[in-house]
């Protein structure tokens, strides 16, 4: 028996190595993918659960559309009026600051002024579009309210939950239940429909859920995005929140120019209070006459000295202010020009000029002359038009010259003052012996002067900035559609939810194999068993009756078959010729010996494998003899297509002879025994000294006989048949029988002396299809019992 098992072992190296793969620890690649080949139906199971699920939360694709609005915060626009003003709210090139405003924009107030300023709490259900409602107004901010609407010839009606109903004819605003609104015409091709009045945290919830502010990378602009189902709702929003944060923004300019304002004049009449107390202290002092006149005069220069740096410092103000006015008239555009031109003139210093009082005159006359034309309906060509238009151009040329010779004139006096100033001090470096109480108070009047001067200065250009409505915020390009774009891409979401779901039911099938505790390797029955596995029996099928199994015998059969069970037959013979020829090298005296085929379990393959392998020996033109020992349950009778009685029962019985009781089969050299008639002493009988008789009587007649007995675990007569013959063969199938069935059958046969030579694995997805290179030639097809 070792020679034979080391003859085996060498012809099926790759087999064993492939089945120690399992053995060694862990799956390999192969195993895994055998795994999910035999458990084909747990992956589809499992990725149609997942695929299905996936379906039933995975929301389905929705058109939404954005629309965008343009906004960029700016300090530019405060140079036109000379930097009157620091930035009141911020510094727009901090970056702290530019993150800030995004929340701004996104704020609840910004938002609830929105809502309130468009009547957003209530919202038309489809049919009614979105912009059927106008000048809408709630008393209570919590009302929550649905209306019925129905619209007809002469106007819409109005019904609320309470059912108060209200009619108005379209264009008039209607009032129900605390709630204003207008309805400008009837929609077209809608009757009537409901409305939804919102409570205003819900609806600025709402508004919140579909906008966006996003600042663009190193710059002070946003991009205002708003999604919604409508792209009317998205473009209107979008432009209804930037001019919301422009008109915010401008807000909280004025608000700090006006704080300014209010600070700069306080602090200007407290210092006015301090310069008249000094001066009064000055004049007390100096009348006193304790001063000797060198000492007086020095005091007089120096109070001149300081009074001309004042003047000087107020005529440069005015200069800077009057050059800022002409800056923007000069930069203005044609419909701003005429605003800037009043501004200028009106400016203090200039206003009082009797010459710019009569071109303002003239300006306006002139505008609103050409305007009453251009209402009447005469073009811009016009000459009339034209005439008036070049006059306004030789006015404003005029105002300007003006202004320029008021500006070459403050040079002038600031360029004499300056003169004075130097011949001043030069009289004070040639006075020596100052006294020093007269000048430490004509400094303080002179301080107290220069600061009056300047809070004054400052004081005159806050209350400019504060009526100038220029804010941070321009916008730069409204929303003027709505882009439609795809919310939820349900079909890639369904692909990846798909691979996700087919990894898992892999991985289920791998792990549902780890865990299977029953036989699949032969290695693994090797070392659990001790015995040498002789064969695997890869999986085949007949696809067609009785017919075709008689044919299946007959040497060359299936000819005409179709290639797949052709090639399924054909693998498998081949398998049960290597499992005979394994079977005779176990054992060199097979020859007139008795061979007992079972199984731990029924359906694990014993009589398939009794059948073929008897038919095997018999090609190989031994005499050979079948015998169905399976009283229970016989089916070898449907293989061969015989009479089951008379059979073995028969036999033992005496009530036939040998020769009426075997029958021959289409297999040259296989003879076949049935069971026979039922009776309730068969099982009994095979304990008997007449099977002993019969065993002896066969061994005489044949060179190998094959018993084909029950399972191991379902009744006695396999192990008491395994006392009587040379050797049992032990037939698992991979996948089903469990190792403790196995391990048991063997215990049995051997508790009775049997002499298991090995076993057949019975694999539906073998390996040796995969190893095996066989010649079909002039061979049989195996037969499924």
């Amino acid at each position: 028996m070792d020679a034979g098992r080391g003859r085996f072992e060498q012809g099926g190296d790759a087999e064993v190595a492939y089945a120690m793969e399992s053995s060694a620890g862990g799956m390999g690649i192969g195993q895994m993918l055998r795994a999910v080949r035999q458990r084909w139906w747990v992956v589809l199971l499992v990725t149609a659960i997942g695929v299905a699920v996936a379906w039933f939360f995975i929301p389905p694709s929705q058109t939404v559309y954005r629309a965008t609005a343009v906004v960029r915060l700016d300090d530019g626009q405060r140079s036109l009026i000379g930097g009157v003003a620091t930035p009141p709210v911020g510094n727009v090139r901090a970056p702290d600051f530019l993150m800030s405003q995004v929340h701004v924009i996104t704020s609840r107030d910004l938002i609830g002024s929105v809502i309130d300023d468009h009547g957003l709490r209530l919202f038309p259900a489809p049919p009614l579009p979105a912009a059927v409602f106008h000048d809408v107004a709630t008393d209570d901010p919590e009302t929550a309210a649905t209306l019925e609407l129905s619209f007809t010839d002469d106007g819409y009606d109005v019904r609320s939950e309470a059912g108060a109903r209200a009619h108005a004819a379209y264009g008039e605003r209607v009032s129900i239940g605390g709630i204003h609104f207008g309805v400008a015409a009837a929609p077209a091709g809608v009757s009537g429909g409901q409305a939804t009045v919102l409570p205003r945290e819900f609806a600025i919830d709402i508004v919140l859920a579909g906008l966006e502010a996003v600042r663009r990378p190193d710059a002070a602009i946003f991009d205002i995005r708003y999604t919604a189902a409508d792209p009317d709702r998205a473009v209107a929003l979008a432009n209804a929140v930037a001019h919301a944060y422009q008109a915010d923004n401008l807000r909280g300019v004025q608000e700090t120019a006006r704080k300014q304002r209010e600070f700069l004049e306080e602090q200007w009449l407290q210092a006015e209070e301090r310069l008249a107390q000094a001066q009064q202290q000055l004049t007390s002092f100096r009348n006193r006459g304790q001063l000797y006149d060198p000492q007086e005069r020095l005091r007089q220069e120096q109070t001149a000295l300081l009074t001309m740096d004042a003047q000087r410092d107020q005529l440069v103000g005015e200069r800077r202010l009057y050059e800022s006015f002409l800056r923007r008239v000069e930069n203005a555009d044609e419909e701003r020009i005429d605003a800037e031109l009043m501004t200028l003139v009106s400016a203090p210093g200039l206003s009082a000029g009797p010459l710019l009082s009569q071109l303002s005159t003239q300006l306006m006359q002139y505008k609103t002359e050409r305007d009453r034309l251009r209402a009447g309906g005469m073009a811009d060509t016009h000459p009339e038009v034209e005439r008036l238009t070049t006059l306004m151009g030789s006015i404003r040329s005029s105002v300007v010259d003006a202004t320029r010779t008021q500006l070459a004139s403050l040079d002038l006096r600031i360029r004499t003052l300056g003169e004075q100033r130097s011949q001043s001090a030069s009289t004070v470096r040639s006075i020596p012996n100052v006294d020093s109480e007269d000048t430490r108070l004509a400094q303080e009047v002179s301080l107290a002067t220069g600061t009056a001067n300047t809070l004054r200065a400052e004081y005159h250009r806050a209350r400019i900035a504060e009526s100038i409505d220029l804010g941070q915020v321009e916008i730069l390009d409204l929303a003027a559609v709505a882009i439609p774009q795809v919310r939820g891409n349900r079909t890639q979401k369904l692909i990846i939810a798909f691979v996700f779901a087919l990894i898992l039911g892999c991985a289920t099938a791998v792990v549902l194999e780890a865990s299977n505790k029953s036989v699949r390797w032969r290695g693994d029955v090797e070392q659990m068993l001790a015995v040498p596995g002789l064969g695997v029996i890869p999986h085949f099928r007949n696809e067609a009756g009785s017919a075709q199994r008689q044919r299946l015998f007959r040497r060359g059969a299936n000819r005409n078959g179709t290639a797949q069970t052709k090639a399924r037959s054909m693998a498998a013979a081949e398998a049960y010729r290597m499992l005979r020829t394994k079977v005779m090298f176990l054992q060199p005296d097979a020859q007139r010996g008795t061979l007992v085929v079972t199984s731990a379990s029924s359906g694990e393959g014993k009589t398939t494998t009794a059948a073929n392998l008897a038919a095997s020996f018999a090609h190989q033109e031994l005499h050979v003899l079948l015998v169905d020992c399976d009283l229970r349950r016989p089916r070898l009778h449907r293989v061969f297509q015989v009479e089951e009685a008379p059979g073995l029962v028969d036999l033992l019985l005496g009530h036939v002879d040998a020769s009426r009781a075997i029958r021959g089969t289409p297999v040259s050299g296989l003879d076949f025994l049935p069971r026979g008639s039922w009776d309730e002493r068969a099982p009994e009988l095979l304990g008997g000294i007449r099977v002993r008789q019969l065993i002896e009587e066969f061994r005489q007649t044949y060179d190998i006989v094959l018993f084909d007995s029950p399972p191991v675990l379902s009744a006695a007569d396999a192990a008491t048949l395994a006392s009587l013959v040379d050797g049992v063969l032990l037939v698992m199938r991979a996948g089903r029988t469990s190792r403790e069935s196995a391990r048991y059958a063997m215990e049995q046969l051997q508790d009775v002396g049997g002499n298991v030579i090995g076993f057949v694995l019975n694999d539906p997805d073998s390996i040796a299809s995969r190893y095996g290179e066989y010649t079909y030639a002039d061979t049989y097809d195996a037969v499924g019992a």
